[in-house]
């Protein structure tokens, strides 16, 4: 092996006097340590492929799931939509039932009524027929207009 100076060189006479082998050594050595860069290199390169891809994979799952939220989010609001609409339709549906019924009821109320007033009116009638009856089988007899225009009866 040669001497080195101060400076971390070889001397030039050192190098010239270095056995041959040193040299074959030194070149193998740097020859495995460029392959050892490349190798090195190479990884670093297939590193940031898969850092770049993972990345690509990391954002399309963001907008993947930035899209399936806002799908499920629309659906949502749709299917909220169709059960007030269907809630709408029902509640007006019953609405329309019940007024067709209340309708039905209050026109049976005023056929009831009616009947009620001209079953009232022939009973007044029938009252009065039967007090007319009533006064000319008990024998009470008109006497004639008294000093106010009134009629008097005079029972018996």
């Amino acid at each position: 092996m040669g001497v080195m100076n101060n400076s971390g060189s070889n001397s030039g006479a050192a190098a010239k006097a270095a056995p041959v082998g040193v040299g074959s050594v030194l070149e193998e050595e740097l020859a495995r340590l460029r392959a050892a860069r490349e190798k090195v290199q190479r990884m670093s390169l297939e590193l940031q492929r898969e850092l770049a891809l993972a990345r690509q994979v990391r954002a399309e799952v963001e907008k993947y799931r930035r899209d399936t939220q806002a799908k499920v989010r629309s659906e949502v609001q749709l299917m909220a939509l169709q059960v007030r609409l269907a809630t709408q339709k029902e509640t007006a549906e019953l609405k329309r039932k019940a007024t067709e019924e209340i309708q039905k009821m209050l026109s049976d109320i005023r056929l009831l009524r009616v009947a009620a007033q001209e079953e009232l009116e022939t009973q007044r009638k029938y009252t009065d027929v039967s007090r007319i009856y009533a006064l000319s089988q008990n024998g009470f007899a008109q006497v004639g207009p008294d000093a106010s225009g009134r009629k008097e009866t005079v029972g018996v």
